[in-house]
């Protein structure tokens, strides 16, 4: 007897039961769509190309439940969401590029609802965002609509399954607590805390315990929604990576405006051959994540090829149009700004900041960031320390690089390159607290400079401030003969570059401008190797000015002051580089280097030179006994 029974994909779905389990209703679309998701590889291993995509019936079943009939809320699909959704299924680290009004946010707060939804008991979804009071307005308000929504559709179903008489009550499985925006997991027995929905939201000066929390999350199946991406600090990105790259049920989705390539955005969306090998016409690419080589993807959407602005009217709701396109190329002053790049092309912009000393387009296209491939001689290792003299807020910083000949790929000339090799921030191997910082640093410095053999008069420090009294522990310790700098003295005798004939004293305000400037010509004639995220953001956010025909890079105090953070990793950078330059013949061979395309209008050649490689029931019950279905129950339909 069929009563009760559907046939769904061909596959025989069985009834829905009362207490005595007779049939006493077919199962409705939602439940066998919740169903097929949460039971996905096994019931298409039994029934082998009865299934669509497991995608596909994700997205069934968020119509189902945010359908036209729901009062609260209503979702509609449209391409961007589609798309975002299909890259979630295909890869665990998906990268969302993308215009403002693109739907990134509300289409990932919707997968990380549906999925608890789909699977209460073994997921927890993370969500994040810059502030709390700033996710209110994006992805946590989007989160507790679409909750909000599924409950009443929970409620309504709950009476439909208590007047048919239907054994199993169907019960939204978790609660929202406004106050503390988190969606726990219940049942009728407990509220279980590492289940659930929950928003992370590091506060300015508490990023590193917004990332620890992270990292003691445990789930069965783990997805983290990383909205506001390049706002958020890297230490959430990297405990993704260290953390659950290893967890076969981790998912992450980061959503963002372009605005860095050495930004959490630039580095999750960097392509696998190098930001050379992609352009702005591009709208997706498989990914590297540095620098443990993770593979994910990049999606993105340009605001100039919205589905409304294509279609040239507006079908689908929320996103951008072509009146909001016109408007924003107005408000932004064209379409060549960095603004408008970032928030309406969806795309990392070669246009920076005018009065900024380093560019990412120049690190970028003149392989800064890259490791030497060849030395051709024996390379020696130096080091740079900056001490943090002033505890306000600064790091005590080693930074080891080494220096040598190298063949340049892009000029096939043979020239001195500097590398940097390794960045120590000395305060995180502090381990007793009560013995002076200053012992530590001196105790730590020697020890690293002993790992890498690098004599005394291969380490450079700032020694602007205090730092005669610690020059003089560091004597005591490692000898003398290390290069001391003073960083508001005067400029060196040294020419500026081979371009310019000259001296540091013409050129500049004092030493500090010096040694951050010089580096612009080294980098562009590819001198300059191995920098990293963390100090490319730092190198790239200071400025300069001209004073009377002279350079004066703007003061440690300013910036702070500016950027809310201290340039210790490129204070300690550019102490080694100018022991580079006075003791081991660093001099700039520019005339210049051939300069490359930008990075929106990549060569090829460029980057086969740089990569010589190939390219391209009740919600608890009946999920129980839905093994029972895929066993038993469910059966061929016979279609």
């Amino acid at each position: 007897m069929n009563q009760g029974y559907v046939i769904k994909y061909g596959i025989r779905v069985p009834p829905l039961l009362d207490a005595n389990n007779r049939p006493v209703a077919e199962q409705p679309d939602w439940l066998i769509e919740k169903t097929i998701c949460l039971n996905y590889e096994t019931l298409n291993e039994k029934f082998p190309g009865k299934l669509m995509p497991r995608w596909e019936h994700f997205k069934l079943f968020v119509s189902h439940i945010w359908g036209e009939d729901n009062e609260r809320f209503v979702w509609q699909w449209n391409p961007n969401a589609e798309k975002i959704l299909q890259r979630y299924h295909e890869h665990k680290y998906l990268s969302v590029a993308g215009h403002k009004s693109s739907g990134k946010t509300e289409t990932m707060a919707m997968i990380g609802v549906a999925e608890f939804l789909i699977d209460p008991k073994n997921t927890k979804v993370i969500a994040t965002s810059t502030t709390g009071k700033h996710a209110q307005g994006k992805i946590w308000g989007s989160i507790s609509n679409i909750w909000n929504a599924a409950v009443i559709f929970y409620e309504r179903w709950n009476a439909a399954f208590e007047k048919r008489g239907i054994a199993n009550s169907v019960f939204i499985p978790g609660v929202l607590v406004p106050s503390e925006k988190v969606i726990r997991m219940k049942d009728e027995r407990f509220v279980d805390l590492k289940r659930g929905i929950e928003l992370v939201a590091p506060e300015q000066g508490k990023e590193k315990e917004a990332a620890e929390n992270i990292q003691g999350y445990k789930a069965s199946k783990l997805i983290l929604m990383a909205d506001e991406l390049a706002t958020l600090p890297m230490s959430i990105l990297t405990t993704a990576i260290e953390n659950f790259s290893a967890n076969k049920d981790f998912k992450m989705v980061g959503g963002h405006n372009p605005s860095s390539y050495y930004g959490p955005d630039g580095v999750m969306s960097r392509p696998k051959d190098g930001w050379s090998s992609i352009t702005e016409d591009d709208d997706e690419w498989e990914t590297c994540i540095e620098p443990d080589m993770v593979k994910g993807w990049c999606l993105r959407f340009d605001g100039e090829r919205s589905p409304n602005v294509v279609l040239g009217r507006e079908a689908w709701k929320g996103l951008l149009t072509v009146e909001g396109l016109a408007s924003e190329r107005m408000k932004e002053g064209g379409n060549k700004t960095k603004s408008y790049y970032k928030m309406i092309k969806g795309f990392w912009t070669s246009t920076g900041d005018l009065d900024s000393i380093y560019s990412e387009t120049d690190i970028v296209m003149y392989g800064a960031d890259r490791k030497v491939s060849t030395w051709l001689d024996q390379p020696t290792f130096i080091c740079g320390l900056d001490p943090a003299h002033s505890h306000n807020g600064d790091k005590a910083v080693l930074v080891i690089a080494k220096v040598g000949t190298a063949r340049n790929p892009l000029n096939g000339k043979d020239q001195t390159v500097f590398e940097r090799v390794e960045t120590c921030v000395l305060d995180n191997d502090i381990t007793d607290k009560t013995i002076d910082k200053n012992e530590w640093i001196v105790k730590l410095t020697k020890k690293k400079m002993q790992q890498y053999g690098i004599a005394t008069s291969g380490l450079s420090l700032d020694s602007t401030g205090g730092g005669a009294a610690f020059a003089s522990l560091l004597r005591r310790d490692i000898g003398t003969g290390f290069l001391d700098i003073i960083f508001n003295s005067s400029p060196s005798d040294m020419l500026f570059s081979s371009a310019d004939k000259r001296t540091g004293k013409e050129r500049f305000v004092n030493m500090m401008s010096e040694i951050w400037f010089v580096g612009k010509e080294l980098i562009r004639s590819g001198q300059v190797r191995g920098l990293d995220p963390d100090t490319v953001r730092e190198m790239t956010s200071r400025t300069y000015e001209e004073k009377n025909g002279k350079v004066q890079v703007e003061p440690k105090v300013k910036m702070k002051l500016r950027t809310k953070s201290s340039p210790d990793r490129s204070d300690a950078l550019f102490c080694c580089l100018h022991l580079a330059r006075l003791r081991h013949g660093l001099r700039s061979t520019e005339r210049a280097a051939p300069r490359h395309k930008a990075p929106t209008a990549p060569s090829d050649k460029l980057e086969q030179i740089w990569n010589p490689k190939p390219r391209r029931a009740n919600f608890h019950d009946l999920a129980e006994s839905v093994g029972g279905w895929v066993g038993a129950g469910w059966g061929d339909g016979g279609l």
